[in-house]
This record gives C-alpha cells, sequence and structure tokens, in this order.
C-alpha cells in the first residue's frame, strides 16, 4: 500500500459512479440555507417541480435525499414551481450553496 492509497483509504473514498446523480436529472440548485429554519432555497433550473417529488441534493460534502412535503415562494405555500423560480423547502440535514439538486426518478 503506497502512501496515495493511505491517503485515500483514510479519507473515505470518493462514492463511486453508481452512487452519484445522472446529469439528465439535474433540476436545480441550492442558492442558500437556513439553519434555524432548516430550509433550504433552491432555484429551479429545469421544471417543474412538485410537492411529493423525490429530490437528492449532492454536493462536496453533501448527500441528501428527501420527499418534498412543503415548498414556499414568498412565505406562501405552493404545490408546483416552474423553471426560474427560487423556492424554500424543508430539509432534515445542513445544505450549501453550488449543491446541486437532482430529481430522483421513480423506482420500475
Amino acid at each position: 500500500m503506497g502512501l496515495f492509497d493511505f491517503f485515500k483509504k483514510a479519507a473515505g473514498a470518493s462514492p463511486s459512479k453508481k452512487d452519484q446523480p445522472k446529469k439528465e436529472n439535474l433540476i436545480g440548485e441550492v442558492e442558500g440555507y437556513f439553519r434555524k429554519a432548516g430550509a433550504a432555497v433552491i432555484k429551479v433550473k429545469k421544471g417543474p417541480i412538485r410537492l411529493k417529488d423525490e429530490i437528492w441534493i449532492f454536493g462536496h460534502t453533501t448527500d441528501l435525499k428527501f420527499v418534498i412535503d412543503q415548498m414556499q415562494i414568498d412565505r406562501k405555500d405552493i404545490a408546483e414551481a416552474d423553471k426560474g423560480k427560487s423556492i424554500g423547502v424543508k430539509v432534515k440535514k445542513r445544505c450549501r450553496a453550488g449543491d446541486k439538486v437532482y430529481r430522483v426518478p421513480p423506482a420500475v
């Protein structure tokens, strides 16, 4: 085992391609995170996003999958958000500006 292999193993191997989201499922990007509210602001780049959609927030230190139970624009609940909108979504863990948001395709 070489020195490079040691550090790679110690840092934790990066996720395999199988464990990463597919680019064609990219639907948006995190613009911000509010710790006290436990909410993320997501800019929709490819829509629409609807309630009960399963999304995957993935970034350098973020790997978070969940079903959207509540979405808001300007503190008003909405059921669907189209391309170009910035929405607020409740999240269970921290995410960061720049993290990518992917739609999880339904299991077949």
